[in-house]
């Protein structure tokens, strides 16, 4: 497990903690400005179960992987204020109405079907999206979370998401053996 370990922290890059090393670790204490983790309660892809909104994009939490997609926040911005839109496309030499993204996926190959995604630091906000006429895309009263755990996500090992200094830090918590 110690080489799995290593050489996951090696090739993601990510910090990864032992439990025994978890508890002398900085606790969590506050969410980061503007970095949470959405609920999905029907307003989103039933396979999606949190979002967080990133700078210029969005992380999506599916039960096995964690998907990225980012756009061109310029361009995005211009569309909503179109008098700053000229130099936007000027810039990016594309229509108004096209909007340049990319996206990628981390899967956790092998990863446990049974994971479950577990939350920490509520936020005292609560958020209403009325997507579209379909009423039953709608979703009110929706609850964000400054931490979210996949328990399990490999037997032994969790996968910690959270907000530190401005960016998204992950851990993965290793028990022993």
């Amino acid at each position: 497990m110690r080489l799995f370990t290593f050489l996951v922290g090696l090739f993601f890059g990510f910090p990864f903690l032992t439990e025994r090393n978890a508890a002398r670790a900085h606790p969590f204490t506050a969410p980061a400005p503007g970095l949470q983790f959405i609920r999905n309660d029907g307003q989103w892809d039933r396979d999606i179960q949190y979002r967080a909104n990133l700078p210029g994009g969005f992380l999506f939490l599916r039960a096995t992987s964690l998907q990225y997609v980012f756009y061109d926040a310029r361009a995005v911005s211009a569309a909503h204020h179109p008098g700053a839109s000229s130099q936007a496309r000027a810039d990016n030499q594309v229509p108004a109405a096209f909007i340049r993204a990319h996206g990628y996926r981390v899967e956790f190959v092998g990863a446990s079907p049974g994971a479950t995604l577990e939350t920490a630091q509520p936020s005292a906000e609560k958020r209403n999206y009325f997507l579209g006429k379909d009423p039953d895309r709608w979703a009110s009263d929706v609850s964000a979370f400054g931490e979210i755990t996949y328990r399990n996500l490999y037997p032994g090992v969790d996968l910690r998401l959270y907000p530190h200094q401005s960016s998204l830090k992950y851990e993965f918590l290793v028990a022993p053996d």
